[in-house]
C-alpha cells in the first residue's frame, strides 16, 4: 500500500500536545507536521519526508514525523497538525478542536524535496 494521490485527514487531539512523535520530535498543535495512516503505509514514505497538501485552493507543506497506529479500517490517510489542518480549511488554529476539528477530504498529496520549506504555500 502506497501514497494514495488523494485521501482523508483529520487532526491531532489534545491528548498528543507535547508527547513524543516516531521521529523523536514532541508533537505541537503550531508545527506543520503530519502522521501518516495507516500501518500498512509506513514503509512507503519514510520519515522526515515532506509533503505537499492541497484542499479547496490551499496548499501546505508538512513533513511527516509520526506513524498514526490505524489498522486500515478507518478512511483517514494522515492526522495533522492544528496549523496544518486550520491553514488548509481556512479557520484560525484557535477554531479548531477535538470536537470541532472533523474530516477534510485532501485533493492532492504529492512528495516534495526534503529542501522544501514546511508551512503555507503561497500562490
Amino acid at each position: 500500500m502506497g501514497l494514495p494521490a488523494s485521501g482523508v485527514a483529520s487532526t491531532y487531539s489534545d491528548f498528543f500536545i507535547n508527547k513524543m512523535t516516531a521521529s523523536g520530535d514532541l508533537y505541537t498543535h503550531t508545527a506543520y507536521t503530519a502522521a501518516l495512516l495507516p500501518r500498512e503505509r509506513w514503509h512507503a514514505v519514510p520519515l522526515g519526508t515532506k509533503l505537499k497538501l492541497s484542499y479547496q485552493g490551499r496548499s501546505v507543506i508538512v513533513k511527516v514525523n509520526d506513524r498514526g497506529a490505524g489498522d486500515g479500517s478507518m478512511a483517514r490517510v494522515l492526522d495533522l497538525s492544528r496549523a496544518a489542518f486550520a491553514y488548509l480549511s481556512g479557520r484560525p488554529i484557535n477554531a479548531i478542536t477535538d470536537k470541532t476539528a472533523g474530516l477534510i477530504t485532501l485533493q492532492s498529496i504529492i512528495v516534495v524535496p526534503a529542501s522544501t520549506l514546511q508551512g503555507p504555500v503561497t500562490p
